[in-house]
């Protein structure tokens, strides 16, 4: 059985080869054409054929190393004789091989038997289910199979044992290994507000992104969800790149991926100023500062400034102490913004022109069949917005984004766990960005699939809650020491040989917790903060932990704002290991 599935495999992938040189071939040769046309109807026919057919590469090179995961042998009730049907993250109906996308895909998740389902078409198909096998195929090679029919229970037909380190930032592909809730989720109505929860490491953003990737490929939705009016935020540009490389292996291109700061910018026309993540010499300057401009928020005035400092400072300098009205000057000579300065400017834009617009170049056909263009401001709106990491946006942020969803489609998609809070004045209460979800559009997935058991209980043990699945995979035991800062780092020029090959992160809660380590960087070794390892993982994670000895200045409000940050931080360091954790904590009397 396991030969003549490989040998399936390896003539699809065969197959498949050649469709990517006739594919690439046509491409050239419509590119040809396009130069050629002479008219406006050849070049927009053009562009529709080079359009569609680069996507189809893209499927076809995405289905190389692995065409399909699961087989099932069906016999209709409309048909005399069975069929074997392929299901693969790409359609190549050719091979029989079908979108995970499409209803039919739906079955796959039904045991031996009769099934039934609602077409594209809304006609109801039934029949029987004769086999069902189920793949992970790598590099064309079968590395695990499993069938079932009706006479016989789910049997292991091979399994290859092999091991992957992540080599690169990567979120957990979920297509082939997907369970029945999780398609349920993605293929849920398309329309209004959705929130996606659930612990570190239980794929939330992942399920999130095969989201829209159904919707833009679904029959029934392509034509209301245009990829170009769906916006995707991440919280930094290194979740930006890598989503840009992940997106289209799901099918999804001529995307909308930005980080919150990127958009604004774009959105305010801002060309001259750059992006800063916290801005001040110390942490406690930082928190204060900041508590400083979010009182500004209460209270916008009319303000007509082309620069933004101008602005900003007509706003901040009535809640400003001396020393942080000289802070803001530094600022302005440096030319960087942080994310309360970019949120109080859209929301003084707001509160001056009452909606968003952007200058964009339009197209109109003349009477000559000549195309005349012109700039025109268009009003921001998306059919479908994604914010990952909601729990770090202001709620101020989380309206000005709702502003900008579709009034048709209000599909805001909120990914995020609000016991991940890594930042000040973050959202905490649903009510305050007027939400209400309905009890099937708020998912709480309680699988961590990241790490190993020791892990997950050494992260019990230190008083967080969460679940240890049963059947997760073993690992080693948490390594901790209490040491200087000498001493550390040590011990960690030590280790680092023994880790060659591993994916590491170091992490602190802020940045001068790991600029100690900022020259062991590498492309394997990464330096970071808390908030910036938020969202990904790690073979190995070695955390630095400071105890935070708060200022005497904090008002009693920051004061407890900032102990359930610092906590929550500490919860995303640890649970960004997946094999391997380290905890240093650094001796109170060697302060950073």
């Amino acid at each position: 059985m396991l030969i003549a599935a490989q040998n399936v495999v390896s003539q699809t992938v065969d197959t498949i080869t050649e469709q990517i040189l006739l594919t690439e071939q046509s491409i050239q040769d419509t590119q040809l054409e396009l130069r050629q046309a002479h008219s406006s109807e050849a070049v927009h026919l053009a562009q529709n054929i080079l359009s569609l057919r680069k996507r189809i590469l893209i499927g076809l090179e995405e289905a190389h190393d692995s065409p399909f995961f699961a087989r099932c042998d069906v016999q209709l009730k409309t048909e005399d004789k069975s069929k074997i049907l392929y299901f693969g993250k790409f359609s190549i109906p050719e091979l029989n091989i079908y979108s995970w996308t499409v209803p039919a895909a739906r079955i796959r998740f039904n045991k031996p038997g009769p099934f039934a389902y609602t077409s594209e078409t809304q006609n109801k198909v039934s029949g029987e289910m004769e086999r069902i096998d189920q793949y992970l195929i790598a590099q064309g090679k079968i590395r695990l199979m499993t069938t079932e029919t009706q006479e016989n229970p789910r049997t292991l037909v091979h399994q290859e044992k092999f091991s992957i380190h992540k080599t690169e930032f990567m979120l957990p592909e979920i297509v082939e290994r997907m369970e029945k809730a999780q398609d349920d989720i993605i293929r849920a109505n398309a329309y209004g507000s959705f929130f996606i929860s659930g612990p570190a490491g239980s794929g939330k953003t992942t399920l999130a992104l095969h989201r829209i990737a159904y919707l833009l490929q679904a029959p029934e939705h392509n034509t209301e969800f245009d990829p170009r009016k769906i916006l995707i935020l991440v919280q930094d540009d290194r979740s930006k790149e890598y989503f840009e490389k992940l997106l289209p292996s799901l099918g999804i291109t001529n995307i909308g991926i930005s980080t919150f700061y990127l958009w604004a910018m774009d959105l305010l026309d801002i060309t001259t100023c750059s992006y800063v993540q916290r801005f001040g010499k110390s942490e406690s300057e930082r928190d204060l500062y900041e508590a400083a401009k979010y009182k500004a928020f209460q209270n916008l005035i009319s303000v007509r400034i082309k620069n933004p400092f101008e602005t900003l400072k007509k706003h901040y300098f009535p809640h400003f102490s001396n020393s942080q009205k000289n802070l803001f000057s530094i600022q302005c000579s440096e030319g960087v913004l942080d994310k309360f300065d970019l949120t109080l400017l859209l929301l003084a834009h707001k509160h001056i022109k009452g909606s968003f617009t952007k200058r964009q170049r339009t197209y109109t056909r003349t009477l000559k069949d000549t195309v005349k263009t012109r700039m025109e401001d268009v009003e921001v709106k998306y059919s479908s917005i994604v914010i990952d990491e909601v729990q770090n946006y202001l709620p101020e942020q989380i309206r000005v984004l709702q502003s900008c969803i579709s009034e048709k489609t209000k599909a805001m998609t909120y990914v995020g766990d609000l016991a991940q809070q890594t930042s000040l004045f973050a959202l905490r209460d649903w009510s305050h960005v007027n939400e209400q979800f309905a009890s099937d559009r708020i998912i709480y997935l309680d699988k961590v699939y990241r790490s190993t058991k020791q892990i997950l209980q050494y992260i019990q043990s230190s008083g967080f809650k969460i679940g240890i699945p049963q059947g997760i995979h073993e690992g080693d035991s948490v390594h901790e020491f209490t040491l200087s800062q000498i001493e550390i780092t040590g011990k960690i020029m030590d280790l680092l040989p023994n880790l060659k090959g591993k994916f590491i992160c170091i992490i602190g809660l802020e940045k001068e917790d790991v600029e100690p380590y900022a020259r062991l960087e590498t492309h394997y070794c990464k330096i970071m903060t808390a908030t910036e390892a938020q969202g990904l993982e790690f073979d190995t994670v070695i955390f630095i932990h400071r105890k935070n000895n708060m200022d005497l200045e904090y008002p009693e409000t920051l004061r407890s704002e900032k102990k359930k940050v610092i906590n929550d931080q500490i919860y995303v360091a640890l649970t960004r290991a997946m094999n391997e954790l380290y905890v240093f904590n650094l001796t109170s009397n060697d302060r950073i």
